[in-house]
C-alpha cells in the first residue's frame, strides 16, 4: 500500500480546513438570517402591540369623555358636564393634579392604568404648557364667534395665503394648523402605564379642541347655561405609545383620532310626514257587514305617508299619495272580516328593497293604482317610535263661564267634567285647555288662537260627527291629545266632521290609550295627522275623497317631551382615525 507524501497530506489537510470554513461561513449566514428574520419578527410583532394599545386606549378616552359629558355635576362649579367647554375638558384631563383616568377606581378590569415607574426621555407625568400659541389658540376658540368658519375654511383648503393677525395666522393654512396642533398635542399631555390582557406598555394621551360644528357662536357661549345650544364640540386625541425592550430599541407608534363630542341638553324628537302613525294595525281594507262589503279606504293627499309598527291592508279603491309602510305587511286590494280582523285575498307588497323587474309586485296596477309612491313603500321596516308628547303643567283656573252659542274665548283653564260643544257654538283658545271627561262636538267648532300652537287634553274620548268642525280658521296649529283614562269604550276618537282645510292651520290628534282605536267616517275630512299608539280604522268613503291630508309645515314642538340624554348618546364620533405606522 502506498502512503501519501508530506504534499499529499499537507493539501488533505488544507482542503479539510477549506471545506470546514466554507460550512462554518454557510452556518453563520443561515444562522444570521435566522437571527435577522427572528428580529423582524419580533419587531413587527412590537409594532403590532404598539398599535394594538394605541387604539385600545384611545377608545378608552373616548368613553372616558362621555363619562365626564354625562356627569350631572362636573368641574368647579358642579354644573352638568354638558356646561364643560372643550378647553375646559382639556383642563380636566390634563392639569396638574387631575386625574382622567381615576386611577383609583381603575385597579382590575380589561384596561388598568397607572403612573409609570419611569417616563420617557425628555417627558413629564403630565403637562400642561399655556404658551403664548397655545392661548391665542383657545381664545379664539372660546372667544371668537368665527373660529370655528376660519379653522374649516383653513383646515380644508390646500392653498391659502397667511392672513394677519396672531390668531388668523395659526389658522393661515392647513399645514400651518398642523404646525399648530402639533405644538398643543406636545404641551398638553397625560402619562400612564396601561395593561390590557398580557400587553403593557407606557403611553402619551393628549386630547384638545379644535373648533365646534356651529358657525357664528364662540366655544364659551355654547357651554353658558343662559345661551347653551345642543351642538358637536370637534376635539383630537393623540395616542404615543413606548413599549420599551432589551433586545430590540423602543418601539414609538401615535395614533391620531379626531371626534365629535356631542354636547346635548336634551334630543328634540322629529314628528316626519305622517298622515297616521300607529303602533297598532292600520285598517284601510274593505269591510265585510250584513250588507256586503263597504269600502273602508281614504284617500291621504299631501304627501303625507302611512306607518303602522303592526300591519296595513289598503282595500279595492283606495288611494294613498305618498309611501305606505309597515313592520308587519303592507296588504293592498284585501278584504277584512269584520268579525276576526282576518285578511283575505290582495297583495302583500315585498319587505325587501324595490328593483325595477317584471318580477315586483310593485309594479303591477293592484299596487299603483292605490299608492302613488309604490317604489318606497315596504314590508318588513323598522319601528317608529311614537313621539313623547306632553301633559306637564296642565292649567288649574276654571274655564268660565259655560259655553253657549256664539264664540267662547278661553286661556290655559280647566273644564272639571265632560264637555258637551252647544250647537254652533265656537270654542276659541290659546295656551292649553283640560278637559276632565269627554268631549262630544256634534255642531260646533274648536279654535286655536295666538302665534303659537294650542293644546287641547281630553282626558276620556273624544267623538266629533259630521257637523262638527275643529281647526277651521285657526291662527295656529293644534295638539289633542286624548288619553282615555276612564272610559271603557274600545273607540276613544271617532271622526266624522270636518278638521280644517288645505292651506289652514292643521290638528295632530295623538292617543294616549294602546287599547285605543281611532276611526275616521267616510264623510270625514282631516287637515293634519294622526298619531296613535293604538289602531287606526277608516269606516268608509266620502264623496269628497279628501280624507287625511298631511299638514303642511305642521308644528306643535312645543308640547313634544325631548328624548333624555342618557351617555350612550353622548359618545364621541370618529370623524378621522390615523395609525402612523
Amino acid at each position: 500500500m502506498k502512503h501519501p507524501t508530506k504534499r499529499q497530506r499537507g493539501y488533505a489537510l488544507i482542503t479539510a480546513m477549506a471545506i470546514g470554513l466554507v460550512g462554518l461561513t454557510i452556518t453563520s449566514v443561515v444562522m444570521l438570517r435566522m437571527m435577522n428574520a427572528t428580529g423582524q419578527i419580533t419587531q413587527r410583532e412590537r409594532t403590532d402591540q404598539a398599535v394594538f394599545m394605541a387604539e385600545s386606549v384611545a377608545n378608552h378616552v373616548v368613553d372616558k369623555i362621555a363619562d365626564l359629558t354625562a356627569q350631572p355635576e362636573l368641574g368647579p362649579d358642579d354644573l352638568p358636564g354638558i356646561y364643560t367647554s372643550g378647553a375646559g375638558l382639556m383642563d380636566l384631563l390634563h392639569n396638574t393634579g387631575n386625574d382622567f383616568m381615576d386611577l383609583s377606581a381603575n385597579t382590575t378590569g380589561d384596561i388598568v392604568f397607572s403612573r409609570p415607574a419611569s417616563l420617557p426621555n425628555g417627558y413629564a407625568q403630565q403637562r400642561y404648557n399655556m404658551t403664548s400659541n397655545a392661548q391665542a389658540f383657545f381664545n379664539s376658540l372660546n372667544t371668537d364667534a368665527n373660529h370655528s368658519k376660519i379653522f374649516w375654511e383653513r383646515f380644508q383648503a390646500s392653498n391659502q395665503s397667511p392672513t394677519s393677525g396672531t390668531v388668523s395666522s395659526l389658522l393661515a393654512d392647513a399645514a400651518t394648523i398642523q404646525d399648530t396642533l402639533n405644538e398643543l398635542h406636545q404641551n398638553f399631555y397625560s402619562i400612564y402605564h396601561v395593561k390590557k390582557g398580557n400587553q403593557e406598555a407606557d403611553v402619551r394621551v393628549s386630547v384638545i379642541p379644535l373648533a365646534t360644528d356651529i358657525e357664528g357662536t364662540d366655544d364659551d357661549d355654547l357651554h353658558t347655561p343662559d345661551s347653551f345650544a345642543n351642538h358637536h364640540d370637534v376635539l383630537k386625541i393623540q395616542v404615543e405609545v413606548f413599549i420599551p425592550s432589551i433586545s430590540n430599541p423602543s418601539t414609538q407608534k401615535t395614533l391620531d383620532v379626531i371626534v365629535n363630542r356631542p354636547v346635548l341638553a336634551e334630543i328634540p324628537q322629529e314628528l316626519g310626514d305622517f298622515s297616521v302613525l300607529a303602533d297598532g294595525s292600520i285598517d284601510m281594507g274593505n269591510q265585510e257587514t250584513s250588507a256586503g262589503l263597504v269600502a273602508g279606504v281614504i284617500d291621504t293627499n299631501h304627501d303625507g305617508s302611512l306607518h303602522s309598527n303592526a300591519s296595513i291592508v289598503i282595500g279595492t279603491g283606495g288611494n294613498v299619495r305618498g309611501k305606505v309602510t309597515a313592520v308587519g305587511t303592507v296588504n293592498v286590494g284585501g278584504n277584512v272580516n269584520l268579525g276576526t280582523g282576518t285578511v283575505s285575498g290582495g297583495t302583500d307588497i315585498p319587505d325587501t328593497d324595490f328593483v325595477a323587474s317584471s318580477g315586483d309586485v310593485r309594479e303591477s296596477s293592484t299596487v299603483t293604482d292605490r299608492i302613488t309612491n309604490a317604489e318606497e313603500s315596504q314590508s318588513g321596516m323598522p319601528e317608529q317610535p311614537i313621539p313623547k308628547f306632553s301633559t306637564d303643567n296642565l292649567p288649574t283656573t276654571p274655564c268660565t263661564p259655560a259655553p253657549g252659542m256664539g264664540v267662547n274665548t278661553y286661556s290655559d283653564c280647566v273644564f272639571d267634567a265632560s264637555l258637551s260643544v252647544p250647537s254652533m257654538a265656537t270654542i276659541a283658545f290659546s295656551g292649553t285647555v283640560h278637559i276632565q271627561g269627554s268631549v262630544d262636538n256634534n255642531t260646533g267648532n274648536f279654535k286655536c288662537l295666538g302665534d303659537s300652537p294650542c293644546r287641547m287634553v281630553i282626558d276620556d274620548t273624544f267623538d266629533q260627527s259630521g257637523n262638527g268642525s275643529t281647526g277651521a280658521d285657526s291662527e295656529s296649529d293644534m295638539l289633542i291629545i286624548v288619553r282615555n283614562q276612564s272610559s271603557d269604550n274600545n273607540t276613544c276618537v271617532d271622526i266624522g266632521g270636518t278638521f280644517g282645510d288645505a292651506g289652514e292651520k292643521g290638528v295632530l290628534i295623538h292617543v294616549e290609550d294602546p287599547t285605543c282605536q281611532s276611526q275616521l267616517r267616510g264623510n270625514a275630512s282631516f287637515y293634519g295627522s294622526i298619531i296613535t299608539k293604538g289602531t287606526f280604522k277608516a269606516m268608509g268613503k266620502g264623496a269628497s275623497d279628501l280624507g287625511i291630508q298631511r299638514a303642511v309645515g305642521l308644528d306643535v314642538s312645543d308640547f313634544i317631551d325631548a328624548d333624555p340624554v342618557t351617555k350612550d348618546k353622548l359618545f364621541p364620533k370618529v370623524v378621522v382615525w390615523k395609525n402612523r405606522r
